[in-house]
């Protein structure tokens, strides 16, 4: 009894897995891997970029301008006409291109998966390798525009630099010329005795100002980044630092709240550490400015101090003494020197920007890690499990006959007469 109906079951499930491999459409799929780095929220190589960019990046991928330029490129509306007998559609081609086309990130990395099935083989290589070739071109022209435009304020603030410093080279040159004429009829500088003396003492009180300032900036200079700007702010309650540091704290306190109540994979918390990483981005600008300034006083000061060197060691209450008084001079000598360093630390930031653009680019960089290959196989029918159903339906039938045997021969014994 139950010979036949396995049998049959058996014939049913093999034919129906022929059927599967025969008479299926083959479909065909190839993928490409691209790598997306957003080095602006980059901690270090193993932690890159922040996940949400990775998303937003997919979308941009799906967008009707970048599925425009992949359909455009590859010629597909003219292949799709003709190949499904349809008119030229340029919304039908983009919802046909987004039905063969899957892009998604590998989960727990910046790595994108572009993957394309297709019943063209070849267009499966072929799409994948454009969507990957034009996502990291466009990529790679904004990070160079975003450099061309550091260096390029870098560069024009140089040349602004140059022309000061031919400007002041003239000026000093005049005002040697000016004071060799007058060493010729006057080589003496006269000061009255209270004049002097307080030039003296004015001297002391500057130089030891000087001593001060410079011992706090050495000691400013030492701490580390993130304890600059605190004391920075204690130094001074109308620090610009002040209010960075009050928005930073607030952040803070915003981004903890939000942990405990929303979670710590919320939207609230990425954007509250969003928030604190431009502030701690503000912060330490505006530190290195307020730092740059203490610098440039302390320069300024300096100068002063050797002017006043200056004036007293060319002048005298003796009127015999007295030598020239080149004030002018060293001032214009000094605005030079520090037009000259002004310069130098542009050429040498540019350097920097070169450097640092090299080794940890700015914004974001995009890598194409794995070329997408035409596939040689097709995606579907599934070989391997159309095998199974056959061979399942093989073995039940095989199975089935078997039985039937048995039982003719068991029949035909039982129907021997006995001896």
């Amino acid at each position: 009894m139950l010979a036949m109906p396995l049998t049959t079951v058996g014939m049913f499930i093999a034919i129906a897995g022929l059927a599967y491999l025969f008479l299926m459409p083959k479909s065909y799929r190839a993928e490409a891997m691209i790598k997306i780095i957003d080095w602006v929220h980059a901690s270090d190589l193993n932690h890159p970029s922040d996940l949400q960019l990775i998303s937003n990046q997919c979308d941009w991928m799906r967008s009707e301008t970048f599925l425009d330029q992949v359909i455009k490129n590859l010629g597909l509306a003219g292949q799709w006409s003709q190949r499904y007998h349809t008119a030229d559609d340029t919304s039908a081609n983009r919802a046909r291109l987004l039905s063969k086309v899957s892009i998604f990130p590998v989960p727990d990395s910046t790595l994108v998966k572009i993957r394309v099935i297709s019943d063209d083989r070849e267009e499966t290589a072929r799409i994948a390798n454009e969507f990957a070739r034009i996502y990291t071109n466009r990529i790679s022209l904004q990070r160079e525009a975003l450099i061309n435009d550091k260096l390029g304020g870098l560069k024009q603030q140089w040349t602004s630099e140059s022309e000061k410093i031919q400007t002041a080279q003239v000026a000093l040159d005049h005002l040697y010329f000016d004071i060799s004429k007058t060493r010729l009829t006057n080589k003496t500088q006269f000061y009255d005795g209270d004049t002097y003396d307080e030039m003296k003492s004015k001297k002391i009180q500057m130089e030891g100002e000087y001593i001060e300032r410079k011992n706090e900036y050495e000691r400013l200079s030492k701490l580390p980044t993130n304890q600059l700007a605190q004391v920075l702010s204690s130094m001074d309650t109308n620090s610009p630092l002040n209010t960075p540091m009050l928005e930073l704290a607030n952040a803070r306190n915003q981004s903890l709240k939000a942990n405990l109540d929303q979670g710590p994979d919320s939207r609230e918390v990425k954007n509250a550490a969003l928030l604190i990483g431009n502030l701690n981005r503000k912060i330490d600008e505006m530190a290195s400015s307020v730092m740059t300034v203490k610098q440039t006083e302390l320069r300024g000061l300096s100068s002063a101090i050797e002017e006043l060197k200056q004036k007293i060691q060319n002048g005298s209450t003796n009127v015999a003494s007295v030598k020239l008084d080149n004030a002018n001079y060293q001032a214009a000598l000094s605005n030079l020197n520090q037009l000259e360093e002004d310069r130098n630390n542009l050429e040498t930031k540019m350097r920097e920007v070169e450097s640092a653009e090299a080794t940890r680019p700015t914004g974001i960089t995009a890598e194409l890690i794995e070329r997408a290959e035409v596939p040689v196989k097709p995606f579907a029918p599934d070989s391997f499990a159309a095998a199974i159903i056959i061979g399942t339906g093989a073995i039940a039938t095989v199975l089935g006959l078997l039985l039937w045997i048995i039982g003719v021969q068991s029949a035909a014994l039982a129907k021997e007469p006995t001896r």
